[in-house]
């Protein structure tokens, strides 16, 4: 689980610094492991920042899929909650989506989905 939030910090520090590519920009990345036992392992999820409160939508469940066509991507391995974590407390939070809409279903438990995540606005 660590490696995926890893991969996601260093990918959004590295594309954010990518806005011209004729400037060279330096900064320093600071990493500290953040212990979650609560909170498993999601791979291709959406995040979105507020205050001291993480979002935490969609994504694989069952880590990376196969490679096999006939097995990738089954329906078991789709997240069906809706987490909320505080990384300061070490609380997690989580909904399932089993109320909604099928179609809002649908759309919640996607792989990849694109976002963006400015100040307050998800």
């Amino acid at each position: 689980m660590y490696h995926r939030i890893l991969f996601l910090i260093l990918s959004l520090l590295f594309l954010s610094g990518m806005s011209n590519a004729q400037e060279v920009s330096s900064f320093t990345i600071t990493l500290e492991e953040l212990d979650l036992p609560e909170f498993p392992g999601v791979q291709s999820f959406v995040i979105g920042v507020s205050d001291s409160a993480w979002l935490v939508i969609g994504g694989r469940i069952d880590g990376l899929h196969r490679r096999q066509p006939w097995a990738t991507f089954q329906p078991e391995g789709n997240n069906l909650l809706i987490y909320v974590l505080n990384p300061e407390t070490g609380q997690v939070w989580s909904a399932g989506t089993g109320s909604l809409s099928a179609s809002l279903q649908e759309q919640l438990q996607s792989t990849n989905m694109e976002f963006f995540d400015h100040d307050d606005h998800w």
